[in-house]
């Protein structure tokens, strides 16, 4: 009987070995998460541009309109619609997200200092605007205030490449000066 109830201890001890042991284990599982903000950001080349200084003397007239193009005339108007190879800028829209623009120019300093008559100019205002290629320079142009500037271009999508055109109508009043001026577009955007 002795033998019946080790064999019997031995057999419920190897049942219950197996089965705390499986208890006592642990195993595990990941997830990877993956997360993208809402950042917004764009570029923009050159980063510079002398007026009337492509095929020009850099040197401005008043009461006219120079464009800033690629190539060419900077006073001749660009075609309908705006070409991307016809503009002098390009900008990337490097953000995560789709986003708006707008552009905003500020007074001239330096020399005759030219006011930004946001819009119209005059004796001593200018006035500009900004369009993306793409779209009619006629009908699809936005004026640069100082501030406060109306979109020009809707849902650039992440990663997207524009061409922007700007142009600057000069004061209609005499120059004081032959001095140098100079003055900021600044693009902002926004996202969608």
């Amino acid at each position: 009987m002795k033998r019946l109830v080790i064999g019997v201890i031995l057999a419920v001890a190897l049942l219950i070995v197996p089965v705390s042991g499986a208890l006592a284990a642990e195993d595990t599982a990941t997830v990877n998460v993956t997360a993208v903000p809402s950042y917004v950001s764009i570029t923009i080349l050159p980063t510079a541009w002398t007026i009337n200084g492509i095929t020009g003397s850099g040197v401005l007239e008043i009461d006219t309109i120079y464009y800033s193009k690629d190539s060419g005339s900077e006073t001749t108007i660009f075609g309908e619609p705006v070409v991307a190879g016809n503009c002098e800028h390009a900008l990337t829209n490097t953000s995560t997200v789709n986003v708006t623009l707008k552009a905003d120019m500020s007074h001239f300093t330096g020399g005759d200092a030219m006011q930004n008559g946001n819009g119209t100019n005059g004796t001593s205002d200018f006035a500009a605007w900004v369009c993306a290629s793409g779209v009619n320079w006629s009908t699809g142009t936005q004026i640069m205030n100082t501030s406060g500037s109306t979109v020009f271009w809707t849902s650039s999508t992440a990663g997207d490449d524009i061409s922007v055109a700007f142009a600057v109508e000069t004061q209609d009043g005499a120059w004081d000066s032959g001095d140098t001026m100079s003055s900021t577009i600044t693009l902002t955007a926004a996202s969608v």
